[in-house]
C-alpha cells in the first residue's frame, strides 16, 4: 500500500481531469465527424 502526499494527490487529480477533458474533446470531435 503506497502513501500519497497531499501534493502528489493534487497533481494526480489535475492529470486525471486534464485527460478527461481531452477525452471529451476527442469524443465530441468524433461525434461531429
Amino acid at each position: 500500500m503506497s502513501v500519497f502526499t497531499h501534493v502528489d494527490f493534487d497533481q494526480h487529480e489535475q492529470v486525471v481531469s486534464r485527460f478527461d477533458k481531452l477525452k471529451r474533446n476527442y469524443e465530441s470531435v468524433v461525434a461531429m465527424a
